[in-house]
């Protein structure tokens, strides 16, 4: 009963609520559902998956040989020859595709030996037993860290250096824009004066 409800998303305080038990009861059927759901999963895939595995591949293997066989006859019409030349690559391309998905296999039963271990199995998303992703560790992080904070500081040190150098070229105009103006100036005195002598 804790199983169906819990399905059907309400949380503990509600199933509590509706089964006239205590919250704590209904943790405690959770955490053996989840420890039961673990171990099923485990079996599953250490001993059901592999055989089933096995199973498609030869089945398939067979596809391949029967349909061979059937091609090679000549009393097989050429209309049927056609279609089973596209049984075969149809049955190649899944063989490939069962035999990379091996792997597959190998991470879940992985999975399921690291997890069972623990009290609480959270439910793995698809693909991070199709595609396990390599867990950094607390150093790693660290080093990650500094590197990005590196690389903030060394940014900031180039923005404080190119306004500094915007800066001084600004500066450098004004003191040429007031040397202009003073030979200006001084070139305008000069002819006044040549002016009144004359």
């Amino acid at each position: 009963m804790v199983f169906d409800l819990s399905s059907k998303g309400y949380n503990q305080n509600r199933i509590s609520a509706i089964l006239h038990v205590s919250q704590a009861l209904v943790s405690l059927d959770l955490a053996q559902l989840r420890k039961d759901a673990a171990n099923s999963m485990k079996s599953y895939l250490e001993e059901k998956l592999p055989l089933i595995y096995q199973e498609c591949y030869e089945g398939i293997s067979q596809v391949i040989s029967r349909s061979w066989e059937m091609i090679n006859d000549q009393n097989t019409p050429s209309q049927t020859r056609v279609a089973l030349l596209g049984l075969v690559a149809d049955a190649i391309q899944t063989k490939l595709d069962i035999s990379c998905g091996g792997e597959v296999i190998e991470n879940g039963i992985k999975y399921a030996q690291q997890n069972i271990k623990n009290r609480f199995v959270s439910i793995a998303k698809p693909e991070e037993i199709l595609h396990p992703t390599a867990t950094t560790s607390d150093s790693e992080e660290e080093d990650i860290q500094q590197q990005q904070n590196q690389q903030q500081q060394n940014q900031q040190s180039d923005d404080n250096n190119n306004l500094a150098t915007k800066n001084n070229k600004q500066e450098d105009r004004g003191r040429e824009e007031e040397s202009n103006t003073d030979n200006n100036s001084n070139n305008n005195n000069n002819r006044r004066t040549k002016n009144s002598v004359f």
